[in-house]
């Protein structure tokens, strides 16, 4: 994968993202945390926000952010204590061009300490895709997937901690793909209940978090061409479980 495709630009609540032909928004601020998708080789790309959190659910939802920066290849924000559970999150947005799949990468890392002695970290984490349809993939099953478009499911590791959900968009010949990491998943929620919008819900981080603990979770997203895009969503899905753990500081 290639580093050089990728730039990020600080702005006031967040950063503007160039990877490959994506052009997107990563916003991090006291409302909350979001990808949104502008364009894709210099064409619109609307109603694609994705990767959307208000924060630990029992802080109340609020992030209040101390800084955001930028190194390499990655956007960080770090964050202050917030609300009466006193989790301490930080957020780091890594991307990355895959020139030979021509997908442009954005893996989400969210960790999460507190300093009390017991406390509750549950995030949710959520995908807005407008006029796609979706399929549910199970990579370590022989890439079966499943037309998901029209169902309201909710999935688990009782079947496989490998779910991949696939969001293709046939009116921007582009497909958007994600991931959570099989270390961390929890439980997926797909709410396509006949609307345009289609709906991703992730819970990360369900168990309680002890005093000195850091709890971390991955989700990867990708943006490609809509030509091959499950077979190609699935080979990347591959790759990012077996690929070494990231490095952060």
């Amino acid at each position: 994968m290639a580093e050089s495709a990728v730039s990020w630009d600080l702005q006031a609540a967040g950063a503007m993202l160039q990877c490959g032909p994506l052009q997107a928004f990563a916003r991090c601020d006291g409302q909350g945390l979001d990808v949104v998708a502008v364009n894709w080789g210099g064409r619109p790309t609307p109603g694609i926000s994705v990767l959307c959190s208000i924060g630990p659910l029992q802080s109340g939802g609020l992030l209040d952010v101390a800084e955001r920066y930028v190194r390499g290849s990655d956007f960080i924000a770090s964050c202050r204590p917030a609300g009466n559970q006193r989790i301490t999150p930080q957020v780091y947005w890594r991307a990355a061009y895959h020139r030979e799949m021509q997908a442009a990468r954005i893996e989400l890392m969210l960790s999460a300490q507190t300093d009390l002695l017991d406390s509750g970290p549950t995030w949710r984490v959520s995908s807005f895709v407008r006029d796609a349809s979706l399929y549910h993939c199970l990579p370590g099953q022989a890439g079966e997937c499943e037309d998901v478009t029209r169902a309201v499911r909710t999935f688990d590791a009782s079947t496989s901690m490998e779910h991949l959900f696939v969001f293709r968009i046939p009116t921007l010949d582009i497909t958007y793909a994600q991931m959570v990491h099989p270390t961390d998943f929890a439980t997926a929620d797909v709410v396509c209940d006949g609307t345009p919008l289609q709906t991703l819900n992730t819970t990360l981080f369900p168990d309680r978090l002890e005093k000195g603990v850091i709890r971390r979770g991955r989700i990867c997203g990708w943006f490609l061409p809509g030509k091959d895009d499950l077979e190609k969503a699935v080979q990347l899905a591959r790759d990012f479980v077996h690929e070494p753990l990231p490095l952060t500081a």
